[in-house]
């Protein structure tokens, strides 16, 4: 099962066998490769003034959360397509 709480580079010591989770966790790098892919489409991204800033303020806000959401159903398909293998 895919954890989105799990991190994306788990370091593993010898000694304690336990897991060291520093950085990104998978959800968080799957939202950024999300939003990296959307902002790939926009060519432009300077306002020429304040209501133009405001407007591309609401923007940017609308893709991050389709980024996290498009995380989330990565998460799902990755989590029943396991389900499905193990039958």
């Amino acid at each position: 099962m895919t954890n989105p709480n799990d991190p994306i580079n788990p370091l593993e010591t010898d000694m304690s066998k336990d897991a060291i989770h520093i950085g990104l966790t998978k959800r968080e790098y799957f939202a950024a490769m999300a939003m990296q892919g959307i902002l790939s489409g926009f060519h432009t991204l300077q306002p020429e003034n304040e209501s133009q800033a405001f407007k591309m303020a609401s923007v940017l806000q609308g893709i991050a959360n389709m980024a996290v959401r498009r995380a989330d159903d990565l998460i799902q398909a990755l989590n029943e397509q396991r389900k499905e293998e193990r039958k």
